[in-house]
């Protein structure tokens, strides 16, 4: 069985870190970080097509944009959200 690959979504460096560190603990692989960095803020149009993608890890403002919620999401999750972004908003930060 393949050691799980997770992408945290947390916008607080500190607590990303933290996150990271027990997943690490507990045998999972954390692959980098998603922050309110890594959605581009002023390019975002709120259309909901990341809350639908994951709805978990992506909640739409009360400003009409994308913001990360703070939770882990699969790998493929989070790269279907940088691919399936029709402003290219969304960036992944590796670790």
């Amino acid at each position: 069985m393949s050691t799980p690959r997770l992408l945290i979504v947390e916008d607080e460096s500190i607590i990303s870190r933290d996150i990271a560190q027990q997943l690490r603990h507990f045998g999972y692989e954390v692959v980098g970080q998603l922050s309110a960095r890594g959605i581009g803020q002023t390019t975002c149009v709120g259309i909901g097509k990341c809350e639908e993608i994951a709805e978990d890890a992506v909640e739409l403002g009360d400003d009409g944009v994308s913001h990360v919620t703070g939770v882990a999401v699969d790998e493929d999750v989070a790269r279907n959200l940088c691919d399936s972004c029709p402003t290219g908003a969304i960036s992944l930060v590796e670790d």
